[in-house]
């Protein structure tokens, strides 16, 4: 069976849906998923692990070999329970990826200075003590 190499954006799917199925995997064993998968795709196990850090589905550093690898910036996930709907029809929760996470995005024109919702305040830090050790 011929291999042939596959685009970029269809690849980057393939592997982001991969990954969320198994996220404890590593890069060759998601590559090799990926080929079981798709028998006709001609894909190399580099190519894999580029794509998977630039979606930051691959660690990069290690916890001074103490522990798993470390990510190097906050994971950002999807609330499905949570219906933006509720407060304002005039926006959508998307998700852009990894490294950007997630954010709102207009469903239809915004006036400036038109109120979307209102929150009450709320933030959390750290005690003092822990600041200046």
């Amino acid at each position: 069976m011929a291999r042939v190499a596959v685009v970029d954006v269809e690849l980057r799917t393939a592997l982001i849906a991969l990954k969320k199925e198994q996220p404890t995997l590593g890069v060759a064993k998601i590559h090799n998923l990926l080929l079981e998968a798709h028998p006709t795709w001609a894909v190399s196990e580099k190519r894999v692990r580029k794509i998977l850090q630039s979606e930051g589905l691959v660690a990069t550093e290690k916890d001074n070999g103490t522990g798993p690898p470390m990510a190097t910036y906050p994971v950002s996930r999807l609330n499905k329970s949570l219906d933006v709907a509720k407060w304002s029809s005039k926006v959508k929760v998307h998700y852009f990826n990894a490294i950007k996470g997630k954010g709102l995005v207009a469903r239809e024109k915004i006036s400036e200075g038109e109120v979307l919702w209102k929150e009450d305040p709320f933030i959390l830090a750290p005690e003092w003590c822990v600041l200046f050790r």
